[in-house]
């Protein structure tokens, strides 16, 4: 191989490694953890009111999940619930 083919498979791993370093720590993070950055964020005044708004829907809808998948491991573990 070429010395500039091995820099793109260089820059190729590298982006494949960013991204799974970016969904792992996405999804490693609670939805107050997340708030606390959106809030952040709005302090700053870093996003526009638009984007403000998606990210505090994203918030939301990571809370909603959160609780709908806690009630699930409680029914779960409840034998009277299911």
């Amino acid at each position: 191989m070429k010395w500039s083919s091995w820099i793109l498979f260089a820059g190729a791993l590298a982006l494949v490694f960013g991204v799974v370093a970016m969904v792992t720590r996405q999804s490693s993070s609670t939805p107050a953890e997340y708030f606390a950055g959106v809030k952040l964020r709005i302090a700053r005044g870093v996003d526009s009111k638009e984007q403000i708004l998606v990210n505090l829907d994203q918030c939301l809808q990571l809370a909603a999940d959160a609780a709908t998948s806690s009630s699930r491991r409680a029914c779960a573990a409840s034998a009277a619930c299911c």
